[in-house]
């Protein structure tokens, strides 16, 4: 099946998912007036009401009064990973609450964001009106971590218009506005960095609210962290790969910020921050090199291919070097291509590996010490029986030795 043509299938396959707005008649509403449940006050237990909406941007909130002792609130409606981490602001006492540990990670940033909001006065959000609606159901994308933004995408897969009454509106970081399927409505593209994201920006706040009133009604998607069912071809318009296909190539995913070989007293984060030095880059150039070696005695008609993102160091002829200095359309299609045609792909840890998982056969997952906790998040399964799926996609550390790893890697 071509590009085309899987685009062109829509939405409408696996497109039933429990909880999500609107199956139980339970619509979380937001405009013409918020209707959420809200988590009661902090200061005294009694219930908060919801007044008006307030778009942080990667959080959807409500400005809510307590009706007992009338403290005002911001209220996390329970979107994306506010489900398992909501949070209520009092921002008189600039304070957060809510249960649980996300209150350190997630709720933390979102107070910080509100009590030192961004002067922008010029968000860029681009609308694409593909065809009329009325009544919608809003899809929040945005956030500050690519792989967080992707996941929420795949919730799109969920909406059917022609079984729902509502048309689905998705926003999302124009990073991935090529990748929202045919069967949304309207995609508002938000420019600007990931990093930026995780700020209130009061101006984007304007923007966004505003379209809003060109409805009768907006309800709003759950946008869970981790969609379980989706079919990738509506997404980038490739199919995975078959097992039993004729052309296989086998696709190491680079990244320069978090290394196969690495030392161990080298952390990722001190990666990030500071420009990896030459030689560790070579020894995750060098490994690759003799894994992909090994694996051509097992796999002599295969074609070897390098993918990512960055550009050091620089791999033999019969190497396949794809990677780029950054993404674009035009890339991302190529890349995507790529993992469809891939029997394997291999890389670290990361949500570098949710579109290659989502298209190739079968994935190895480099995992460092320190990621463990994280183990399964970066990987799109394609597989529904466990027993395969185990065999599938399987995670070893990234201190393993090339030449054990190309055991690992026989599929």
């Amino acid at each position: 099946m071509s590009r085309s043509e899987a685009l062109g299938r829509g939405c409408s396959t696996f497109a039933r998912r429990r909880g999500m707005p609107g199956e139980t008649g339970q619509e979380m509403m937001i405009y013409p007036q918020v209707r959420a449940r809200l988590l009661p006050c902090p200061r005294c237990g009694g219930t908060a009401t919801a007044r008006r909406l307030f778009w942080q941007g990667i959080h959807i909130c409500a400005e809510s009064v307590c009706q007992s002792c009338w403290t005002e609130l911001v209220a996390d409606l329970p979107v994306g990973h506010s489900i398992s981490y909501p949070c209520i602001v009092d921002l008189e006492r600039g304070t957060v609450h809510g249960p649980g540990a996300g209150i350190d990670w997630w709720g933390g940033a979102f107070l910080e964001s509100l009590l030192h909001p961004q002067l922008d006065d010029s968000p860029r959000v681009e609308i694409q009106r593909r065809r009329p609606a009325s009544h919608v159901l809003l899809l929040n994308c945005l956030d500050f971590l690519y792989g967080h933004a992707l996941l929420k995408l795949l919730n799109a897969e969920v909406h059917r218009p022609d079984q729902d009454r509502r048309e689905l509106v998705v926003v999302v970081p124009e990073c991935l506005a090529w990748m929202v399927p045919i069967c949304a409505a309207e995609v508002w593209a938000v420019g600007g960095s990931l990093k930026g994201m995780r700020e209130y920006s009061p101006a984007l706040r304007r923007v966004l609210e505003s379209q809003l009133s060109r409805f009768t009604s907006v309800a709003l998607s759950s946008a869970f962290p981790h969609p379980a069912e989706f079919d990738i071809s509506h997404f980038t318009g490739f199919q995975p790969h078959r097992q039993l296909e004729a052309t296989d190539r086998i696709s190491f995913i680079w990244r320069e910020d978090r290394l196969w070989r690495q030392p161990a007293w080298c952390h990722s984060r001190l990666l990030r921050r500071f420009r990896p030095a030459a030689l560790f880059l070579a020894w995750q150039n060098r490994a690759i090199t003799r894994l992909f070696d090994a694996l051509r005695g097992i796999y002599p008609l295969a074609r070897f291919s390098v993918l990512g993102l960055g550009r050091s160091t620089c791999f033999p002829d019969w190497i396949d070097d794809q990677r780029v200095e950054s993404f674009t359309r035009a890339t991302e299609v190529a890349h995507c291509r790529a993992y469809s045609e891939s029997r394997l792909v291999i890389g670290v840890h990361g949500s570098n590996l949710l579109l290659p998982s989502a298209h190739a056969w079968a994935t190895l997952d480099l995992m460092p010490d320190e990621r463990w906790n994280n183990m399964t998040e970066d990987i799109l399964y394609q597989e529904p029986d466990p027993r395969l799926a185990a065999w599938r996609y399987r995670f070893v550390s990234t201190d393993v030795e090339p030449m054990e790893a190309d055991r690992k890697s026989v599929v």
